[in-house]
């Protein structure tokens, strides 16, 4: 199946607000991974690995995925309107799932 990326994935992908939004968090870091086949991985699967801060002022590592409703779920009634959030969410982390860089101890990643 060919991957047809939603235009508002491209611009959650952009930039850290969204992302922060969704997890109620500060991102203070994102991780991109060196190897090409990795970097496709995390930006077919909708995802972000990212540094934040949450609102108790702890700095973790977080893997986070999102899911947005395309025309089939559009035409199947699941959601209304295409890239509606049908679903989310983040954990914790300390290797990057796709890469497998040991988070807390990579510094050169930006």
């Amino acid at each position: 199946m060919e991957y047809i990326e939603h235009p508002k994935l491209k611009a959650l992908k952009a930039g850290n607000e969204v992302w922060e939004e969704w997890n109620d968090c500060k991102i203070l870091q994102r991780h991109f991974c060196k190897s090409q086949k990795s970097k496709d991985e995390l930006e077919v699967a909708d995802a972000a690995v990212f540094l934040a801060r949450d609102k108790h002022n702890k700095s973790q590592w977080h893997f986070a995925h999102v899911w947005l409703a395309d025309k089939e779920e559009v035409s199947d009634g699941e959601a209304e309107e295409i890239g509606e959030v049908m679903s989310s969410f983040a954990t914790i982390i300390h290797f990057c799932p796709y890469c497998g860089v040991d988070l807390n101890t990579e510094k050169d990643e930006v």
